[in-house]
């Protein structure tokens, strides 16, 4: 017979010591199974009582963990089976994951309208950033894009309009095509589609003058780094050219300032 020699109490946990032929053990048992099985000291189990105990533990651990993720944000089936995979054997995860979707605390559909509502209200991202972040949750790609699908073509020109507004002033300072690069680069790291992009993005830059800014610029730009060139000196004088044209200013407005 296996005797329980030792009960000490840890938060949710009590500290089994076991005593059978083979010697002693700890064992650290969930208060539910504890209850359920009366565990208390001096009593006596035979080795299925003990392994029924010891299943039942894994389990009820394992849940108390899997709720704790749960309690912080959703997770897909696969995603809260990885992180659930290390804490347990591979038939316990799985039946900790069917016990959770049994009783509502695992939704995979409602957990990805979540994340999905949630990215379209409290961001600016495009439809590929949200789908990529869906994905990396391990939700299924075809579940996701029946939810992005949602999302007509007319809200989707709205928000990266309204993307475009809000990120334009920090490239203020830069001549128009750097400008269009940056708000390009920008639109399409962050989800948007490189063609709506440059439309809009050309529409956006239509009805905004310019010309008297990026002379200013330009100006400015040539007096801080003039000296470091020989403007006298052809090859000297095209590098001051090139670099100019790297930062985005226009060749004949650059030839114009340096005549």
């Amino acid at each position: 017979m296996i005797k329980i020699t030792k009960l000490e109490a840890s938060g949710k946990l009590y500290t089994l010591s076991i005593e059978s032929e083979d010697g002693v053990e700890t064992l650290k048992v969930h208060q539910d199974i504890l209850v359920r099985h009366l565990l208390f000291s001096k009593k006596t189990l035979t080795e299925n009582q003990l392994k029924t105990v010891k299943k039942e533990n894994a389990s009820a651990i394992l849940v108390d963990k899997a709720l704790t993720y749960l309690s912080h944000k959703d997770y897909s089936k696969a995603g809260l089976r990885n992180k659930l995979a290390p804490h347990g054997e591979k038939e316990t995860v799985e039946d900790t994951i069917r016990s959770l979707e049994h009783i509502g605390y695992l939704n995979e559909d409602k957990a990805l309208r979540h994340l999905i509502d949630a990215m379209w209200e409290y961001s600016l991202k495009g439809p590929k950033a949200i789908k990529d972040k869906a994905l990396k949750e391990k939700f299924s790609e075809s579940a996701i894009d029946a939810l992005l699908s949602v999302y007509g073509e007319e809200l989707l020109e709205k928000r990266l309009k309204r993307f475009i507004e809000k990120i334009r002033p920090r490239y203020d300072k830069y001549p128009k095509r750097k400008i269009k690069e940056k708000l390009l680069r920008q639109c399409i790291t962050n989800g948007y589609d490189m063609d709506s992009t440059r439309s809009m993005i050309e529409q956006a830059l239509t009805n905004v003058n310019h010309e008297e800014k990026e002379n200013a610029l330009l100006e400015k730009r040539i007096q801080k780094i003039k000296d470091a060139f020989d403007l006298n000196d052809f090859k000297s004088k095209g590098k001051l050219i090139q670099k100019l044209l790297r930062e985005g200013f226009n060749y004949e407005a650059v030839k114009a300032k340096l005549k």
